[in-house]
Parts: C-alpha cells; sequence; structure tokens
C-alpha cells in the first residue's frame, strides 16, 4: 500500500507572489488575506536570519527561528518581530490553491508546520527555488504569473509530503483513503479527469478491483459512494472556475463532467443553493484579488 505521503495529489496553484522581507522589531507584515471564491491560502516562510513570530487569525503563534520553514492555511498570516529581538530576513511565498485538494489535507494537518529545512533532503533546491521566485517576482514578462504559479505547484510537491503526520498505525481522515491502494487510485483518477464519464464499474477497473470490493471500500474510507464523491469534486471545481475565471459556463460544465450546461446549472443550484450565474457574480471580487495576489 502506498504510503499517505506518496498518495498526495498535485495541488494546482492559481496565483502566487513570491517575496523577500527584512523586518525589524515591532514591524507586521500580514501578506495577502484569503482571496474566498474556492480559493484557498497556502504560505511558505522561510527564514534566512535572526527570528520572528507567525500568527494565523488568532489561532496560536509560531516561533521561527533561522533556517525554519513554515508552512501555513487557512486564513491571515501575520509575521512580527518582537520588541528586543532584533531583526529577521524571510522569504515568504503567498500561494492561492483550489479549496477542493487543500481543504481536504488541511483538515489532516495541523494549522501550522514548522521544519528544520536544512537537515531536509530536498532542503537546498527549496531554498533556491524561493530565492528564484523572489527574484523574479518584481520583473515584468508574459507569462510571469503562470511561471509562478507552476514553481509554487513543485514547491508544495516537495514541501507537503514533509508534513504529513507519522503515526504508528494507520494514517486518518481522508489521508487514510488516499494511501488506500483501491481508494486512493480512484481519487487520483478522478481528480485527474473529472470530465470522463466514469461508473463504477470504470472506476474499478482503474482500480484493479471488483465493483463491491470499491463500493464497500470507498464507503468505510470516505463516508459516501464514489459516485456521490465525483459529484462533489465536479462541482467544487466548478465553483473555482467560475470564481476564478472568465471560461463560458458551457465549457465549464464540459470541463467538470457535464454532458449540457442545463444539467450543470441543475446541479449547482441543488448544491450550492444558487445558479452558476449568480455565484460566478457574487465571487468576481476574488478574481482582483488574484490579480493583485499574483503581482
Amino acid at each position: 500500500m502506498p504510503s499517505a505521503a506518496q498518495a498526495l495529489p498535485v495541488v494546482r496553484v492559481t496565483s502566487a507572489r513570491f517575496s523577500r522581507l527584512r523586518l525589524h522589531a515591532g514591524d507586521i507584515d500580514c501578506g495577502s488575506a484569503h482571496a474566498g471564491g474556492g480559493v484557498e491560502p497556502f504560505v511558505l516562510c522561510l527564514v534566512l536570519e535572526g527570528a520572528c513570530r507567525a500568527e494565523v487569525d488568532g489561532c496560536g503563534a509560531a516561533r521561527l527561528a533561522a533556517g525554519d520553514l513554515g508552512l501555513f492555511g487557512r486564513g491571515l498570516l501575520r509575521l512580527d518581530v518582537p520588541a528586543g529581538s532584533g531583526q529577521a530576513e524571510v522569504l515568504r511565498a503567498d500561494l492561492g490553491c483550489d479549496a477542493w485538494s487543500i481543504g481536504k489535507l488541511l483538515d489532516c494537518l495541523s494549522r501550522h508546520v514548522v521544519l528544520p529545512l536544512r537537515s531536509v533532503e530536498a532542503g537546498g533546491w527549496i531554498e533556491a527555488s524561493l530565492h528564484h521566485g523572489a527574484a523574479q517576482s518584481g520583473a515584468v514578462s508574459p507569462g510571469r504569473a503562470a511561471t509562478l504559479a507552476r514553481l509554487g505547484e513543485a514547491l508544495l510537491a516537495e514541501v507537503l509530503p514533509l508534513c504529513v503526520p507519522q503515526h504508528a498505525g494507520e494514517p486518518f481522515g481522508w489521508l487514510a483513503a488516499a494511501g488506500d491502494r483501491i481508494v486512493g487510485q480512484v481519487l487520483a483518477a478522478m481528480q485527474r479527469n473529472p470530465d470522463r464519464e466514469w461508473t463504477v464499474d470504470a472506476l474499478a477497473r482503474e482500480a484493479g478491483t471488483s465493483r463491491s470490493v470499491l463500493s464497500e471500500r470507498f464507503q468505510q474510507r470516505m463516508g459516501t459512494s464514489p459516485m456521490q464523491y465525483l459529484a462533489q469534486l465536479r462541482l467544487a471545481l466548478a465553483a473555482n472556475l467560475l470564481a476564478t475565471s472568465e471560461v463560458p459556463l458551457v465549457r465549464i460544465a464540459e470541463d467538470v463532467g457535464y454532458q449540457t450546461d442545463t444539467a450543470f446549472s441543475r446541479a449547482f443550484r441543488r448544491h450550492y443553493g444558487v445558479p452558476p450565474a449568480t455565484w460566478r457574480r457574487r465571487h468576481a471580487g476574488a478574481r482582483g484579488a488574484l490579480d493583485s495576489f499574483a503581482g
């Protein structure tokens, strides 16, 4: 059976802002607020020199010393240097991510994770990538925002497996499902191709098992059926696209697996309580937030 860390999905980063900060005693840096509209923030902070305190929306603070990498999610992150502590130099990456995958992971991770980066095998690459992102953030060039977002994805792919809780027995919650040989393959297949005309039989073939075994195992691990989970995934992906893009409704319906925009609109309204067009209007501000977030 693959480990929970190996089963983590690739997280889609929709925007990224990198910065290099020099904070003095009494300084406060708040970075970017939660963008909303189906987008969740992840913030990476690497302390190069000195020490600082990091706090997410009043939910406890973490102290970061030189060489520490902090990973923070769900909320506005405040960095500050306590009085009398001199100054700190910090590399920071604010990453706007697809809330569907991030939400599942944040349910399993602590509110924040602090790692001694220089004891990590990939630590040199992670530090160099943060330096590169900070250097590129000030440049103006075609496709720069997309390039920084891809760099953010690569960083999370390296960092997230380091943050998975270690347990003597099986991992818990969604991570247990993702690490299950059968359910993990089905979750990955759904995420890779949400628009495919999946059936329980097709998903069972993907996992090399029977329909009955898949249905039973999926219910045990996820508390729902494969097709119910697929419907939730498709609608969550659609909500994110509506909030963060101007892709036409009919295209979004096709991209998430609905044969007609009418069927999609009906399912979306049943799940979210409003039609897709209304959802898009209400969350239109998320696009502006993400535009500024990307620099």
